[in-house]
């Protein structure tokens, strides 16, 4: 494989990953950092009002909780930070 092949698919692999981050803080009173996670916490979608069914355990963690029992086939619903 040439080098402008794999410049090329690297390029690709880091625009894929920036798709999934987001911000959030990572330490009571710290400044919002930019996130990425290979687990299944990737696949929260944005929610609003009774559709969110996971809850962050604080301001400044990404580790979440069910709101409720989640059912089969359900989306991870959540709300994301401004």
């Amino acid at each position: 494989m040439d080098c402008a092949s794999l410049t090329n698919g690297y390029l690709y692999l880091v625009m894929v990953m920036l798709d999934w981050t987001w911000t959030a803080k990572v330490k009571k009173g710290g400044p919002v950092r930019q996130c990425f996670a290979m687990n299944i916490s990737i696949l929260a979608n944005g929610g609003k009002g009774k559709e969110i069914n996971m809850t962050p355990l604080a301001e400044y963690t990404s580790q979440m909780f069910a709101n409720r029992d989640i059912l089969k086939g359900e989306e991870l619903m959540c709300k994301f930070m401004k």
